[in-house]
């Protein structure tokens, strides 16, 4: 009966409170007008930082810059190695043989052909300045050659007992005043001798 009694009170409670938010409605007014806009709120704080967006695709080639200055010249290299040796060149063609050594002893003089002056030839008009030459210890008939530096006088043949006596013409250009020369003599024996002689121009001296 206790139990009737409470599930009447809780159905009588809910009718009621049913009917109070009915009226409750009813009582309700029309919407009043929109009050003015308030002050803007605070910024909020910063949200996280996002995670990273994909890579973006790669962009178009740029145009090709200008060319450079040229750069300064680099300092030189060390120097290489050295090459290897070259294989040995072709042995050249014998030389001339040179005259036989003399095997005897001998002299000879210049003297001047017109004062017989010796070693000392006095310079006269030109194609006429000569010198006697005398010479000895060479061969009994030998042959002998006369030649001062470039020009050759010929040749003279030495008597039995190995001497001679000829005259030679110094009126070659080659022949200075006041220079001196050597007279050399070859012998076809062999022998050989020399001596020496000095032009001199006895007028400019006196």
């Amino acid at each position: 009966m206790n139990v009737l009694m409470r599930g009447r009170g809780k159905l009588i409670f809910l009718i009621l409170s049913s009917v109070a938010v009915v009226a409750l409605a009813a009582c309700t007014g029309d919407d009043g007008s929109q009050g003015p806009q308030g002050a803007p709120g605070a910024s909020g704080a910063a949200g996280s930082a996002g995670n990273p967006g994909e890579p973006g695709a790669p962009g178009a080639a740029g145009a090709p810059g200008e060319s450079g200055f040229p750069g300064e010249p680099g300092e030189p290299g060390n120097p290489g190695p050295a090459g290897p040796q070259g294989p040995a060149g072709v042995n050249g063609t014998d030389g001339k043989d040179g005259r036989d050594g003399a095997q005897n002893a001998t002299f000879l003089i210049v003297v001047d052909a017109g004062t017989g002056s010796a070693g000392f030839i006095e310079f006269k008009a030109v194609g006429t300045t000569q010198a006697e030459v005398v010479g000895g210890g060479f061969h009994g008939s030998e042959v002998i050659t006369l030649q001062a530096g470039k020009v050759v006088f010929g040749n003279v043949v030495a008597s039995g007992e190995g001497a001679f006596s000829v005259t030679i013409d110094l009126s070659d250009a080659s022949f200075g005043v006041g220079q001196a020369f050597t007279l050399d003599a070859f012998g076809d024996s062999r022998s050989f001798g020399a001596s020496g002689f000095v032009i001199i121009d006895k007028v400019a001296t006196d």
